[in-house]
C-alpha cells in the first residue's frame, strides 16, 4: 500500500510524461516516456541516421 506523498509523486510525474512507480519500468514504457517528453530529440536523430544512410547508399551507387 502506497502513501500520499507516493501518490503524489506519481500525479506529478505523469503530468511531466516521467514513468509512475505504480507501473512496472519496461524497457518499452520507459522509451515511450522518453520519447513523449523529447519529440525533437528523436526527430533529430532519425533525420541524422536516415542522411548517413542516404549518403553511404549514394556514395557505395557511384563508386566513391
Amino acid at each position: 500500500m502506497g502513501s500520499v506523498q507516493q501518490f503524489a509523486d506519481d500525479l506529478l510525474n505523469h503530468i511531466e510524461k516521467r514513468p509512475v512507480s505504480a507501473c512496472k519500468p519496461t524497457l518499452g514504457y520507459r522509451f515511450t516516456k522518453f520519447v513523449q517528453r523529447r519529440p525533437g530529440a528523436l526527430a533529430a536523430l532519425v533525420l541524422i541516421i536516415l542522411t548517413v544512410l542516404t549518403g553511404t547508399a549514394t556514395g557505395s551507387l557511384w563508386g566513391e
